[in-house]
C-alpha cells in the first residue's frame, strides 16, 4: 500500500483487485475480505460482476466470490466499483503453469488454424475484473491526459451503475460503465458544451449513472 501511495503521488492510477474472499469455506457470504493493496484509500479497488446468459445488463449480478468490504483492519468502504470478472477469455500461453494446471479452462480457437494447442483460456476472479477497469482508465487518459488519479476514480464511480438490491460494500459505486466514464473524461477535457444525458444505453437498456 505504501508503494502504491508513492505511485499515486507521482500521478499514476493504481488499480487493484478486491480479492476472491466473498465466501467462506462453507460457501456463506463473508465481509472484511479486502486486504493489501486493495484496502488503501488511494488505490482504485475493483470487485467482480457476473454477466448472465441472456446478456441483459439489468440481470448482471455481483460474483459470489468477489470480496466485500469493509476492508480488513481499518474498516474502510471498499471496493470502489465492480467490473466483469466471470469466464473472461484471453490468450493462453502453452508454456505457462495455468495452461497445464487448468486444462478444463482452455478454449479452442477457430477450426483450421493449425496451432497445435488451444489458444484461449477462460478464468474468473477479481484479477480478471481489474484489467477491464485498467483498460477503461487508459482510454479515459487518452481522452483527457490531465486527469489525476482521484479524478479518474471519481469519474468511474460517478458513471457506474448502482444495483439497488445490492450492498454498497459488495458493489462499491456499482458496475463499470466504460462508455460513460470515457464520455465524462472527454467532457472535462473541453467543458464548453453540456455533458449530455446522465446515463448510457448498454446492451439495449438505459443505464443511469450512479
Amino acid at each position: 500500500t505504501l508503494a502504491a501511495r508513492r505511485a499515486v503521488d507521482a500521478g499514476i492510477v493504481v488499480v487493484a483487485s478486491a480479492g476472491n474472499l466473498g465466501e467462506n469455506a462453507e460457501g456463506r457470504h463473508q465481509s472484511g475480505g479486502i486486504t493489501s493493496p486493495g484496502n488503501a484509500p488511494w488505490v482504485l479497488t475493483v470487485g467482480a460482476s457476473s454477466e448472465q446468459a441472456n446478456s441483459i445488463r439489468s440481470n448482471d449480478t455481483i460474483a459470489r466470490f468477489s470480496s466485500s468490504g469493509p476492508t480488513w483492519i481499518d474498516f474502510a468502504a471498499k471496493p470502489d466499483l465492480v467490473a466483469p470478472g466471470v469466464a473472461i477469455e484471453s490468450l493462453s500461453n502453452p508454456q505457462s503453469t495455468l495452461y497445464f494446471s487448468l486444462p478444463e479452462m482452455l478454449v479452442s480457437g477457430s477450426p483450421g488454424l493449425g496451432l497445435g494447442f488451444k489458444p484461449y483460456l477462460s478464468l474468473s476472479g477479481t484479477s480478471m475484473a481489474a484489467p477491464v477497469v485498467t483498460g477503461t482508465v487508459a482510454l479515459m487518459l487518452e481522452a483527457n491526459p490531465k486527469l489525476t488519479p482521484n479524478a479518474v476514480k471519481a469519474i468511474l464511480q460517478y458513471t457506474a451503475q448502482v444495483r439497488s438490491s445490492t450492498s454498497l460494500l459488495a458493489q462499491g459505486a456499482g458496475m463499470l460503465n466504460a462508455r460513460g466514464a470515457i464520455r465524462l473524461a472527454k467532457f472535462f477535457a473541453s467543458p464548453t458544451t453540456g455533458v449530455g444525458q446522465m446515463g448510457d444505453t448498454i446492451q439495449g437498456e438505459w443505464t443511469p449513472w450512479a
